[in-house]
């Protein structure tokens, strides 16, 4: 089994340089990975997977570069 690496929110803030509101808005709309969470719902960490996140960021690279 390979290693998951997790990020923070503040990991993802600072790897993608989007706001909280626009990762969180992205991710309503469906085009940003959702957080996995830990713990009770009341005190329940969230976490992105690292290569979801490196994923999504290399499929706008992506979209960038076919136009």
């Amino acid at each position: 089994m390979s290693t998951v690496k997790l990020l923070t929110l503040e990991q993802v803030l600072e790897k993608t340089t989007l706001s909280r509101s626009t990762i969180y808005a992205h991710m309503d709309e469906g085009i940003f990975p959702r957080p996995v969470k830990f713990g009770p719902h009341h005190v329940s960490r969230v976490r992105w997977i690292e290569k979801e996140v490196d994923e999504w960021i290399q499929a706008a690279i992506d979209r960038r570069d076919a136009l």
